[in-house]
């Protein structure tokens, strides 16, 4: 993955492009991590997966049923956040994927394999976002 920084200040904004066979998730994550990202916006994204993960919450079950997507798929839109929990970043991620036959298919993004590319735009913000946990759902939600 390649970061390039556009802008700095007052909010800085990078973008992040992604190449074939990178883990889209894990390389967020990481970045997140490096530049100390206490609050931010990610999104939007477009580009291609060829292989993905994603999921449904369950409420009434409270936990996350995954969707396994192993096939290529056009990346439709990417958008999510950044805030900290426990002190560490913790992302917050939907995509909504093309497939050939023009379906679609979406959710909670738990993993993905960029293919050929994936450009997402990350925005960062000065005030921290802290997640807490939820009782009713048993979540790391941002505060009400």
């Amino acid at each position: 993955m390649r970061a390039h920084t556009l802008q700095e200040d007052p909010i800085r904004t990078d973008l992040l492009v992604f190449g074939a066979g990178e883990p889209v998730v894990d390389q967020l994550l990481a970045f997140a991590e490096t530049h100390d990202v206490t609050a931010g916006r990610i999104g939007p994204g477009i580009g291609a997966f060829s292989e993905a993960v994603l999921a449904f919450f369950a409420p009434e079950e409270k936990r996350y049923e995954e969707i396994p997507v192993e096939e290529q798929t056009e990346v439709l839109n990417f958008s999510g956040n950044i805030a900290r929990y426990d002190g560490e970043p913790r992302l917050h991620l939907h995509a909504t994927l093309g497939r050939r036959n023009g379906e679609c298919v979406g959710g909670h993004l738990r993993s993905a394999v960029a293919s050929p590319t994936l450009e997402v735009f990350v925005t960062q913000y000065d005030r921290p976002l802290e997640r807490v946990l939820d009782e009713d759902t048993g979540l790391p939600l941002l505060p009400r």
